[in-house]
């Protein structure tokens, strides 16, 4: 299993603190997958420091990225595999984010077949707080064991999520979170907010709220449609509580609880009022009239200035700081976080 990941990892990624490439690597490959391998099973693999690349974000800040050493990486490959393999089977319909056969277009089918159902309503958006890099790491690992019982693999687990990493030329140690730019990072913040987000709210749909709901999550995107908006105001009154237990905070600035449906932006229309409209995968999604205006349908428009920032952004850092593997990390990590 250790030399399939190795054959899929590309070539091309940004190399890790050692400087190994992958043609490196494999010049001795059987040789240096035996010994990998041998310190898996006598429990003494140890990562190797992760390096940080910060790209820049549309708010004038910067994302840091973390670049794992490529032994590092064929073991965050082999790690993310076996998880998906055994998570999969129970994430929830509601999940779109870096799962098999399913992508962001999905994600907005689905977002507009839920909102087309109710005639008026509410739609819910949540953006969190960091939310990659302050997942808890004993929440998480209690998560794991919910489908895991193999205490060697779930050890080897946590070696991963606790790679150090170089910040300030000092190696420090990760304690919390799930860093951007680890292979197994995705499927971790998917497992973490399958059960968090994903299975409360399936409970609480079914057990505790009227009429009808739904939700699409992207990772750590998501929006919660509700058919009654007294509903979706007690379910955005108590999710801050219920992320606040697992150490996420809730994006106040990015968040927020909109009327929605087709009703009401009819009745807006006819008043000569602005529609709301909110974000969701880089669109702005708000009601228009459909292409031959008999009826009233979700519309989708790019985020012009967040693209537009984001290249500024990219193009100024990338000339000053980047080598050439480096750019083409972060240009494909802006163009997953746009589309």
């Amino acid at each position: 299993m250790l030399e399939e990941q190795y054959k899929e990892l590309d070539s091309n990624k940004a190399i890790g603190i050692d400087g190994i490439t992958k043609e490196d690597y494999g010049k001795k490959l059987k040789a240096n997958l035996l010994s990998l391998l041998t310190r898996i099973r006598k429990g003494q693999y140890q990562a190797k420091p992760a390096r940080i690349v910060k790209i820049p974000k549309e708010d004038g800040g910067k994302r840091p990225l973390v670049i794992s050493c490529f032994e590092d990486k064929i073991i965050e490959s082999t790690v993310s595999k076996i998880l998906n393999s055994v998570f999969e089977p129970i994430f929830l319909k509601y999940s779109y984010g870096f799962r098999s056969k399913l992508n962001a277009h999905d994600a907005l089918r689905e977002l507009n077949k839920l909102t087309y159902n109710f005639n008026k309503g509410a739609i819910v958006e949540i953006d969190i707080t960091k939310c990659f890099n302050t997942i808890k790491h004993c929440e998480l690992m209690e998560f794991l064991r919910k489908r895991i019982s193999d205490k060697k693999f779930l050890r080897l687990v946590m070696k991963l999520i606790e790679t150090p990493i170089i910040e300030n030329d000092a190696i420090v140690t990760n304690k919390e979170g799930c860093r951007q730019g680890s292979i197994v990072s995705l499927i971790l913040a998917n497992v973490f907010l399958h059960y968090v987000i994903d299975s409360w709210f399936a409970k609480i749909s079914k057990e505790n709220l009227m009429g009808q709901t739904g939700m699409v999550r992207y990772c750590d995107d998501m929006v919660f449609v509700f058919e009654m908006k007294a509903e979706a105001k007690r379910f955005y009154d108590v999710l801050p509580k219920r992320l606040n237990k697992y150490g996420l905070n809730i994006n106040e600035a990015k968040s927020q609880m909109i009327k929605s449906g087709r009703d009401h932006a009819a009745n807006l229309a006819q008043q000569g009022r602005k529609i709301a409209s909110y974000n969701f995968l880089g669109f702005t999604c708000y009601w228009g009239k459909s292409r031959f205006g008999t009826t009233w349908r979700l519309k989708y428009t790019s985020r012009r200035d967040r693209f537009t920032e984001k290249l500024k952004g990219l193009r100024k850092y990338s000339r000053s700081q980047l080598n050439k593997q480096d750019k083409t990390q972060t240009l494909s990590q802006v163009i997953r976080v746009i589309r």
